[in-house]
């Protein structure tokens, strides 16, 4: 019993810790893009990078466009600054731009049709909890993309919808 409370004791301590304004966070992303979430805060400057497989409607080939699915790594950086802050946490605001890398694979031939180098912009809000280690965040990213193959090159815009959910360090 008494190490079950020390236990308890420890990671509430831990969490109150981590729930203060955090600088490092690191969780998930879901919608156009699904998988991990990085976010590091200095001061008001928000560097964010996303890793996974995203599901997009993308022109490849001759002008055509078909159903294609990607991995790609987006970094942003942007400022973030609060909107508003109460006892529950504080909503903060962001605003600002990255890049696009990886490779489109095509669902018709179960292939990597060709890669994606792209530049985006980046907007949205986060919500922060004071008693909890998490964040929950909204962002739109539209942007512009190259997407080429061993052929050609075609250039088309590009746009994201996400939520994340991150734990604070």
């Amino acid at each position: 019993m008494k190490k079950l409370f020390t236990l308890c004791a420890l990671c509430t301590f831990f969490l109150a810790l981590s729930a203060q304004k955090y600088t490092k966070a690191v969780g998930v992303v879901a919608g156009m893009t699904n998988g991990i979430s990085y976010k590091q805060l200095n001061d008001h400057i928000a560097f964010q990078a996303d890793l996974g497989i995203g599901i997009n409607y993308a022109p490849i080939g001759y002008g055509l466009a078909m159903d294609c699915w990607d991995f790609r790594l987006n970094p942003n950086l942007a400022y973030q600054a609060p909107i508003t802050s109460g006892n529950q946490g504080t909503l903060a605001g962001f605003f600002g731009g990255g890049l696009s890398l990886g490779e489109v694979n095509s669902y018709l031939f179960n292939q990597c049709v060709g890669g994606v180098f792209g530049i985006n912009a980046i907007a949205g809000v986060e919500y922060a909890f004071s008693h909890s280690p998490l964040t929950f965040g909204f962002d739109f990213r539209p942007g512009y993309g190259l997407y080429f193959d061993a052929n050609d090159g075609i250039s088309a815009f590009d746009w994201r919808l996400n939520i994340c959910i991150r734990y604070c360090l």
